[in-house]
């Protein structure tokens, strides 16, 4: 419980937390990075084959599991399967790029509302079940990209990433709306108290989907120019993406 006079310092620390939250848990390197982790680890397993990193990441509920996972952290996993040459090519590249420092390309961003109606399924995307649907994009924006030396761009090195950030009220419900503020030998819970609060439209959700890609520019003119070029033909593969059934809730 706090006194009435301490319900500024609350106020501030709150917003803290919701800024940390934007500015570096929403940074766009932390983006990237995570990213590309999660789709080695993805790789690893649907593509290379690899049966350690399947059995690393396939819980089973056993003592075996946990002993196993928990000698394991993300410098060891770039380590044993990042390393010259890699078990598997495809994990392997995404994590020679985290060890190189050669990251991903954030070459689209853009507000989920400005797609329209699209967007409540756009916030579908990150899920299980709509894996293909993703799989399909991200090939449909591989082909709009330009090829390199090598070739045309894998589809499978191209991340699609849809996130939101909570209202600062709805972040933070689970630790700061429960302290009571005491006020007049009659304790009321902070965010009732709180004239801030109480003003936020805890409804109002951030949400945006961004493109990362295996793509170069080496001077900030040349990043403005590709992003860019690539604005609209991105855009264009978004909006002729198909919601499935399931997005929609139909049976």
């Amino acid at each position: 419980m706090i006194d009435r006079d301490g319900i500024h310092a609350v106020e501030q620390f709150v917003l803290a937390k919701y800024y940390l939250t934007t500015s570096v848990y929403r940074h766009r390197v932390r983006l990237i990075t995570d990213q590309m982790l999660i789709r080695a680890i993805r790789l690893g397993i649907d593509d290379d084959g690899l049966e350690n990193v399947r059995r690393l990441y396939s819980f089973d509920g056993s003592s075996g599991f946990y002993a196993n996972y928990l000698a394991w952290d993300d410098a060891r996993f770039v380590e044993a399967f990042g390393g010259s040459p890699p078990p598997g090519p495809l994990c392997g590249e995404l994590l020679a790029r985290l060890r190189q420092r050669q990251l991903l390309k954030r070459v689209f961003q853009s507000p989920i509302d400005e797609f329209g109606d699209l967007g409540e399924y756009l916030l579908k995307l990150p899920e299980k079940e709509n894996a293909s649907l993703r799989t399909t994009l991200e090939t449909s924006i591989a082909g709009v990209l330009p090829k390199s030396d090598s070739g045309a761009v894998d589809p499978r090195l191209i991340i699609v990433h849809v996130y939101t950030i909570r209202s600062v009220k709805v972040s933070s419900r689970n630790d700061e709306a429960g302290i009571m503020v005491f006020r007049d030998q009659n304790p009321q819970p902070f965010e009732q108290v709180s004239a801030l609060f109480r003003s936020i439209n805890e409804g109002y959700t951030e949400g945006y989907v961004e493109v990362y890609a295996p793509v170069d520019w080496f001077t900030e003119t040349e990043k403005k120019k590709v992003r860019r070029d690539l604005e609209r033909p991105i855009r264009a593969c978004i909006e002729a993406m198909k919601p499935t059934a399931a997005m929609k809730g139909e049976t």
